[in-house]
């Protein structure tokens, strides 16, 4: 190496290479001091002030799901996909009753669409339509 230049890290992001070469401790996009080398003396922390942000974005957005999970949406619309999986899947509220173990009243709660159901009730479901409880409880509409 002439110059006093040091060679930094090499990164292929999508079979595009990107060279940061450096002089000691100072970046060569910017010419400041890196900040990892100047508290720490590590000379091999990053030094790629000129890394594409776009390319940066896209490597932190591989693995997200397309849509966000909205954990209050599939709260307050759990009730009407609970009452569509029941009245799906059963002749009438007695027959909820027997299979789930519940009362009468709630029974005919779930059949009317006036409130979901526990964890457990959610089990037995899974257990009773292993491919239907799935498709209407969590798939996404």
């Amino acid at each position: 190496m002439s110059g006093g230049q040091a060679v930094g890290s090499v990164i292929v992001v999508d079979g595009v290479s990107y060279v940061q070469l450096a002089p000691e401790g100072r970046s060569r996009a910017t010419g400041q001091e890196s900040a990892l080398s100047s508290e720490t003396g590590n000379e091999s922390g990053p030094k790629f002030a000129a890394f594409p942000q776009a390319a940066h974005a896209e490597i932190l957005r591989r693995g997200e799901s397309p849509a966000p999970y909205d954990a209050q949406a599939v709260a307050r619309d759990f009730p009407l996909r609970w009452q569509r999986y029941i009245r799906a899947n059963f002749r009438d509220p007695g027959h909820v009753q027997r299979v789930f173990s519940i009362s009468e009243r709630a029974a005919r709660k779930w059949w009317n669409g006036e409130g979901g159901a526990n964890g457990a009730s959610v089990a037995i479901a899974m257990h009773e339509h292993p491919v239907a409880a799935t498709r209407m409880l969590f798939a996404a509409e």
